[in-house]
């Protein structure tokens, strides 16, 4: 099963941050799935770890009291406000208008929209950069 879009977007932080304590402890996803009562080769240490799932309750409690990860950090994100598509206000390269667009909203918060066609791997990558910089906010 590949990840999607809406799923690398929903789980971003939590890749993120259980892939940050992985390397940070010099642990594997198996070293995770033991230290979470499970077989090494078990499912759901993968499957948090690539974003096709999201953590449940139970499962949050655990992974944050054996990794030190607050439970926050291990909550799938809202994307709903992604999705919406406000009104532009500024387009602040005219020769980039089709592929870039940055928009001042009403509440005053920046809005960045990048329009371009990139390999699904490389477009997954950046997706994730740029997810990860939320996380460290």
């Amino acid at each position: 099963m590949k990840v999607t879009p809406e799923q690398a977007m929903r789980n971003a932080g939590i890749v993120s941050a259980l892939r940050k304590w992985m390397i940070n402890n010099e642990k594997s996803v198996g070293d995770l799935n033991e230290l979470m009562n499970r077989e090494k080769t078990h499912t759901a240490g993968y499957c948090y770890t690539s974003g096709k799932t999201t953590p449940t309750r139970k499962a949050r409690e655990l992974i944050s009291k054996v990794t030190g990860i607050p439970e926050e950090q291990l909550m799938p994100r809202d994307i709903e406000p992604v999705m919406k598509q406000p009104t532009p206000m500024l387009v602040v390269n005219n020769k980039l208008s089709e592929t870039l667009h940055f928009t001042v909203l009403e509440d005053g918060k920046g809005r960045i929209r990048l329009d371009i066609v990139l390999p699904a791997k490389d477009a997954l990558a950046l997706l994730q950069l740029i997810m990860e910089g939320f996380s460290n906010e």
